[in-house]
């Protein structure tokens, strides 16, 4: 090998590297410092991003040219964009791994294989660029970098996500110089890098040159906290320099008004009267203009404070909530080579659906976006780029014919110590001026030992300004459940009653989930019952839903326009994690397909409540810093059944944050099922949002459900016949025949028109969701995948003008015991209306079922359809925050949910009445309980053999679903089951509805 084997050295971390410093860029004059904006670049730096000669080689081990020689020819290399990495320009293969090294286990070696990119470019400096020192900022690089300046050896790091400095000086020369990097696939490093993703390769983040005096200012620490009560503003600014300390000319602006200034050579100090403080809903930044040896450095801040009180978190001495998120640097395009606009959409969709904070998982996302955090408004949790998942694969005894493995293993191992500690050194540096980073954040998911205490000692002991968080010990056994040093007890995916008995528990610290709601697939389920109990425990201080979006691999449009997503194994990678990288509220390429709004309801501004004075409604202001009245404007909207009776706009009074006023609304006489319903909307616009972005809705019951007789034929006549097996039932409109051995009407005409096109009968199975990847395994065990109805004959007779038939049924799979058994009891009267009434008992050891209703299979005409129901968005049991109770027109295209891999979707819960339009129009109406219901082009077989939406076929018949229930959506694919009141584990059941051509009259 012609290098040295720094990249399995764990004494060796960095080489030649620059002191780890706050992120900023100098100029040459004031007004282009006070201008530049977030990813800006100043005319002191060189951007050497674009095009470079690139050559990718199967194994470093077998590196035999000297590629950064200066005159080495590179005319046999190919080129590759920077920023970028390799398997998004056709190198290697793309591999999602959500926690395993790619590698055998065997610290600090990595494959026998390791890939490595050859880069190389030419740039051109003057002799004034040279006049003063010279640096290069790698601001990312996957997985470590040797750095060679024509033709000699600089220097080597790693850390992928933070930022490599080396000084060029002595290497650079007027005129044209060459840069040569080496880029390896895996490092030491990469034990410590097993996070979540897809595994990617490369220079992936920009690259540019520093041009500086040859005595600078290097460093600044600057502390902005509240005072006096916090009724003014406190500013402490250190200083270090690249040699003796140097005068420093300093300048305090608010916007555009110079408040303070000074000269100095070590400390700034200087008090605001009056300040205005910063939070994530209002984010005003002052900015601090530094001069010294000819160049200026202008850093943005914002006073403010974070501090936990009687278990409390407060944020500038009031409690505050977290409505967060957690993201990944991910596109579908480029991987995790993100641009400053691909972030700034990120974060306006973040705003749009009232996200307030984001946890950077699980490493420190590029400078620009805590600058951009600062400036839109989001409150940061930090994280150092440290995941050491990957010991879980790496077994140490076979216990009870089961493999062990110690989760602190690499945490507790002193080589890797100075590691850990470079990591959390460098997250801090870097983000230790910005205003929205209120928690570092170690790392995640390494476990517990003597390294993961130094860090958090560290960061406690460096920045007592800032809260201190690591989950790494809450779920291991037989320990203390809190980190000394840490301030809040962080758990992963709880269930709410966890938390009662946590606080319950002596001494707790404050609750926070880093990760809570696994947004995979058709999810997250229950956001409203966690938001209930975080609104009502003071200690809780909130969560991040696992995750901001999907990462898939973009393969193509198909020739309908349909774009190709690739997931784990789909590039014939081993190992590779599937479709678990596929749990975001939002798609690869940003688009929300449910999730996002469901999010947004449960993060709304305000809430509303009913008072025991009738037309009396409390508004209860959720925001933290906001008043509501000159935030949010409030609508109404009063409904009767299928009709809008009233609305109009709330005149607020003032509602200070979390404070609560009552609005009286004049309240019409209710003839059916009665709602109001309260819209909140922007008021002003801001550099983020319009006025008139709606926020969000709070919907209450005003009179419950009346239930309608439904009045008997009018006139008409009806009669059967049996054969052993059918029974055909004929009215003076229609032909119905029923298969008593099937369960199913095997045929229905009306008007000789068919009302089905395939056999319709009793359903259990659903096309299983993310979140069933453990329940379809018990599913699975009882047969109801493969379980089909059978009845045990009927009885059959008419009553005036109607014909009554009663079967005894199950539904079963071969060898197996049923699954349920019941009673169907089927009327059908001459207007051609048929009843159905289920009494069912499902088999007792199985725990749930995923769903019991009738599945009709109707002409693909048969498209558009009305509803009083929860919509307009697909709704479940427990996933109804983005739903509301109302009148709505849909159509089975229009409710295709286009998950990237297929699942259940498109269910309306708590549905009243049904209309669906078609050659022969028909009602569905409710019984003594509402229903849930869904028209589709697709089956559930078609959903479960597809393993990608491009792969998905229609059928050839539109599938109307009619439920008694299903089981909840919940978040079990990394959480809990659906909670107890969503559980379909009724041991014993009725259901009963009516189907009705016509509306089972005329037209």
């Amino acid at each position: 090998m012609i290098i040295e084997n720094f990249f399995e050295d764990l004494d060796t971390i960095r080489v030649n590297t620059c002191p780890d410093r706050a992120y900023y860029l100098p100029a040459s004059d004031a007004s282009s410092a006070l201008a530049r904006r977030p990813g800006q670049y100043t005319d002191r730096t060189l951007l050497l991003n674009g095009d470079w000669a690139f050559s990718y080689r199967g194994n470093v081990r077998e590196l035999s040219e000297s590629f950064w020689e200066e005159d080495f020819d590179l005319s046999g290399f190919s080129s590759i964009d920077v920023p970028s990495v390799w398997q998004m320009r056709g190198y290697d293969i793309n591999q999602y791994e959500s926690n395993k090294t790619v590698f055998p286990f065997d610290p600090p070696y990595v494959g026998k294989n390791d890939p490595c990119g050859l880069y190389a470019r030419d740039f051109t400096l003057d002799a004034s660029q040279i006049s003063g020192r010279v640096f290069v900022d790698f601001e990312g690089v996957d997985s470590c970098l040797y750095l060679w300046i024509n033709g000699k050896f600089v220097g080597y790091d790693q850390v992928s996500h933070s930022t490599s400095e080396f000084e060029l000086t002595s290497f650079v020369r007027e005129g044209v110089n060459r840069i040569a990097v080496l880029v390896l696939k895996w490092c030491d490093g990469t034990y410590l890098e097993t996070q979540d993703k897809f595994r990617s390769s490369g220079i992936f983040r920009d690259v540019f040159l520093v041009f500086r005096p040859k005595e600078h200012l290097w460093d600044f620490t600057l502390r902005a906290l509240p005072a006096n009560s916090y009724r003014d503003g406190r500013l402490e600014v250190s200083l270090s320099f690249s040699g003796d300390p140097l005068p420093v000319s300093w300048e305090l602006y608010d916007g555009s008004k110079r408040v303070d200034g000074g000269i100095t050579d070590s400390k700034i100090s200087c008090t605001v009267p009056g300040a205005h403080l910063w939070n994530a809903e209002d984010p005003y930044l002052y900015k601090l203009l530094l001069r010294c040896s000819g160049e200026y450095i202008c850093a943005p801040f914002g006073f403010r404070e974070v501090k936990i009180e009687n278990k409390v978190a407060l944020f500038n001495g009031k409690p505050f909530k977290i409505r967060g998120v957690n993201r990944h640097d991910s596109s579908p395009y480029d991987g995790p080579a993100v641009d400053l606009e691909h972030v700034k959409h990120d974060l306006f969709l973040m705003k749009s659906a009232n996200v307030n904070a984001i946890r950077t998982s699980h490493y420190p996302n590029a400078p620009f976006f805590t600058e951009l955090c600062d400036l839109m408004g989001f409150y940061v949790v930090a994280e150092g780029d440290l995941e050491c998942h990957c010991v879980i694969s790496a077994f140490d005894q076979i216990v009870d014919g089961k493999p062990t493995f110690d989760f602190g293993l690499i945490a507790s191992d002193p080589a890797f110590k100075e590691s850990w500690l470079d990591r959390d050194r460098r997250l801090y540096e870097r983000d230790k001026n910005r205003a929205s980073v209120f928690m570092w954040s170690v790392g995640n998911e390494s476990g517990y030992g003597e390294n993961a205490q130094a860090c958090v000692d560290y960061l406690r002991q460096t920045d007592p300004t800032r809260l201190v968080h690591y989950e790494g010990r809450s779920r291991l056994k037989n320990k203390p459940r809190d980190i000394p040093g840490t301030d809040v007890h962080s758990v992963m995916y709880p269930k709410v009653d966890y938390w009662k008995e946590y606080f319950a528990g002596e001494d707790p610290l404050t609750g926070y989930m880093c990760e809570y709601a696994h947004s995979m697939g058709n999810a997250p389920g229950s956001l409203k019952e966690y938001w209930d109990y975080i609104y009502s425990e003071p200690r809780m201080l909130g969560g991040c839903v696992w995750e901001w979006c999907e990462h898939a691999v973009y393969a193509g449009t198909l020739p309908d326009g349909r774009k190709k997503f690739l997931y784990g194994g789909d590039s014939g990678e081993k190992p590779h994690s599937g479709c678990y990288c596929l749990d975001g509220l939002v798609t690869p390429d940003r688009r929300d397909i449910g999730a996002l709004t469901e999010l947004k309801n449960a993060y709304r501004p305000a809430k509303v409540e009913k008072t025991s004075v009738p037309g009396e409604f409390r508004i209860t202001n959720l925001l933290d810093f906001t008043e509501l009245s000159s935030f949010a404007d409030v609508s109404y909207e009063i409904t009767d059944g299928k009709k809008s009776v009233a609305s109009g706009k709330i005149a607020l009074e003032t509602i200070p944050p979390h404070g609560s006023a009552c609005a009286k609304i004049e309240l019409p006489e209710f003839s059916d099922h009665a709602f109001i319903t309260f819209f909140f909307a922007r008021k002003n616009s801001d550099h983020v949002l319009d006025a008139g972005h709606v926020l969000g809705f709070e919907q209450i019951e005003l009179s419950g459900r009346v239930i309608k007789p439904i009045p008997a034929p009018k006139s008409g006549s009806v009669s059967y016949t049996e054969d052993g097996v059918r029974i055909t039932v004929c009215g003076d409109r229609f032909k119905y025949v029923f298969n008593t051995l099937d369960v199913s009407f095997e045929s229905m005409y009306y008007l000789n028109s068919p009302l089905i096109a395939a056999p319709s009968g009793i359903n259990i199975m659903r096309a299983p969701i993310s979140n069933d990847r453990r329940a379809v395994e018990k599913w699975k065990f009882f047969g109801c995948d493969s379980a089909q109805p059978r009845g045990y004959g009927a009885e059959v007779k008419r009553d005036g003008r109607k014909v009554r038939i009663t079967c005894a049924f199950s539904v079963g799979a071969a060898g197996l015991r049923p699954v349920v058994k019941g009673t169907l009891r089927l009327t059908i009267d001459a207007a051609g209306r048929v009843f159905f009434g289920f009494d069912a008992k499902k088999y007792p050891s199985l725990p749930f079922l995923p769903r019991f209703g009738v599945r009709f299979f109707i002409p693909k005409s048969y498209e558009k359809f009305s509803y009083l129901g929860y919509g307009p968005s697909q709704s479940y049991a427990d996933k109804l925050c983005a739903a509301r109770f109302g009148y709505f027109e849909s159509g089975a295209k229009e409710s295709y949910v286009d998950y990237i891999r297929p699942q259940e979707h498109g269910s309306h819960f708590g549905t009243e009445r049904l209309s669906v339009d078609g050659e022969v129009p028909f009602e569905v109406i409710a019984g003594k309980t509402p229903f849930s219901f869904s028209l589709l082009g697709h089956t559930q077989e078609l959903l479960m053999s597809a393993a990608h939406n491009y792969e998905l076929e229609e059928a050839p018949f539109n599938v109307l679903c009619v439920d008694y229930k299903q089981q909840g959506i919940g978040n079990r694919s990394c959480g809990p089951d659906p909670m107890k009141p969503y559980l379909f584990s009724e041991n014993r059941f009725r259901f009963d509805f009516v189907l009705a051509p016509y509306g089972g009259e005329d037209k």
